[in-house]
């Protein structure tokens, strides 16, 4: 038995050894993933050399919280300075009860190219996602009042 033993050893130590230089040698995989931005809102120059695409949900905190540290300052050093393009793309989460409901408005306002006024109304106000504050939005934005609530 002790026999087996060893022999079970020897087995596993050649085992986590050849994985172990497998893991050294091996190349990093470049990986690119397109995303068809055709149509998708976006702030900046067309002509920007550099693109940044983000995916959001109006409910979710993590969004909101780049819409309100983030976005002012990449809005002023880099978007309004014509060094990047800025795409939204909805990513509604199942979680978030007015998530989809959101997204759609924000698609809707989009064909009246109003969807940057939309998007800073939704995100910075990501509790009043109801049916009633979506269709105030859109009011305001109608009429010509575009502040945040």
């Amino acid at each position: 038995m002790i026999n087996e033993l060893r022999e079970i050893r020897k087995l596993l130590e050649a085992q986590v050894s050849n994985q172990s230089a497998a893991r050294s040698t091996a190349q990093p995989r470049n990986r690119t993933i397109s995303v068809d931005i055709t149509g998708a809102p976006f702030l900046g120059s067309k002509d920007a050399p550099i693109a940044i695409v983000q995916f959001t949900d109006f409910q979710c905190p993590y969004c909101n919280r780049f819409f309100r540290e983030v976005l002012p300052d990449l809005r002023k050093n880099y978007i309004n300075m014509g060094k990047i393009r800025f795409y939204s793309m909805d990513f509604p989460i199942k979680v978030h009860a007015n998530a989809l409901r959101a997204a759609e408005a924000g698609r809707c306002v989009t064909e009246q190219n109003r969807f940057w006024a939309m998007h800073d109304l939704m995100q910075g106000n990501p509790e009043h996602l109801e049916m009633l504050d979506l269709l105030d939005y859109a009011n305001k934005l109608a009429n010509g009042r575009e502040c945040l609530s």
